[in-house]
């Protein structure tokens, strides 16, 4: 009995000094930056909701629905070449471009 204990106490000594001695890993940071704040450039993913339309910052090598040429108070029109898109919840119009 008294073994089954020693042998249990140093393997939690042993795993205990290899998790002490593991380095922390940082994962890894994307190559292109989707923070969620919509920015001119920005490529975004339009959603339908209930409320309207929501609009969902993704990276533009994928599928999109367009990427953010300007961004008005809404309801004032976006520049000729761009199409509008109202977030109402936000108050603003993203003007897209394909």
């Amino acid at each position: 009995m008294v073994f089954v204990v020693l042998v249990v106490v140093g393997l939690v000594g042993a795993v205990a000094a290899y998790v002490a001695t593991v380095p922390d890993v940082d994962p890894p940071v994307p190559t292109s930056v989707v923070d969620d704040t919509l920015e001119v450039g920005d490529c975004v993913v339009l959603v339908p909701s209930a409320s309207g339309v929501v609009a969902y910052e993704r990276s533009c090598s994928g599928r999109v629905s367009g990427r953010i040429e300007a961004i008005v108070a809404y309801p004032a029109p976006c520049p000729a070449g761009t199409y509008a898109t109202p977030i109402v919840s936000e108050r603003t119009t993203l003007c897209l471009v394909t």
